[in-house]
C-alpha cells in the first residue's frame, strides 16, 4: 500500500468509523460501512474535492443508504418465501419431490423451461447447450418426470 494512502486512511479513518457507528448503530456494520467507504473512495479521483473528510461522510451516507435499501429488500424476500413455504399444498410438495429425484440437469432443464417459461433458446444460452441438445433432454426429462410420477 502507497505510503500516502495509507496516510489518508489513518488520517480520516476515526471520523469515517464514528460517522459509520452513528449512521448503523452497529460496530461490525459501521466497520464493514467503513472499509467500503474507502475503497469506493480510492477508486474514484477526488482531487476536486474542498473537503475529503465531508466527501468521505457523503459516501459512507450513499453506501449507508444503499445497504438499507439491500435489507429492506432482503426482508422483503424472506417475507414473501416464509409465506410461500407455509401455503404450499400437499399437491405441489409431490411436485417438488419428483423433481428433486430426477438428475440435475434434468431438473434444470425442467424448471427453466416448463417453470421459469423461458424460451428452448434462451434456456439452452443459459446451460451452454445447443438447442436441440436441450429439446433432446428436455423431452427425456419430461418422460422421466413422467414416469416417476405415475409410479
Amino acid at each position: 500500500m502507497d505510503n500516502s494512502v495509507r496516510e489518508f486512511i489513518i488520517l480520516y479513518e476515526k471520523d469515517v468509523l464514528r460517522f459509520c457507528f452513528y449512521l448503523t448503530r452497529h460496530e461490525a456494520i459501521a466497520t464493514d460501512l467503513a472499509q467500503e467507504t474507502f475503497l469506493k473512495a480510492l477508486t474514484q479521483s477526488f482531487q476536486n474535492v474542498k473537503s475529503p473528510k465531508a466527501y468521505l461522510f457523503q459516501i459512507s451516507k450513499n453506501l449507508f443508504i444503499d445497504f438499507k435499501r439491500r435489507k429492506k429488500y432482503e426482508q422483503k424476500l424472506i417475507e414473501s418465501n416464509q409465506f410461500q413455504a407455509t401455503s404450499v399444498s400437499e399437491a405441489e410438495l409431490e411436485v417438488w419431490q419428483v423433481l428433486v429425484s430426477l438428475d440435475p440437469v434434468e431438473q434444470e432443464v425442467l424448471l427453466l423451461v416448463d417453470r421459469e417459461g423461458l424460451s428452448a433458446n434462451e434456456a439452452a444460452k443459459i446451460t451452454g447447450l445447443s438447442e436441440s441438445a436441450l429439446k433432446s433432454r428436455l423431452f427425456r426429462a419430461r418422460e422421466n418426470y413422467q414416469k416417476k410420477w405415475n409410479s
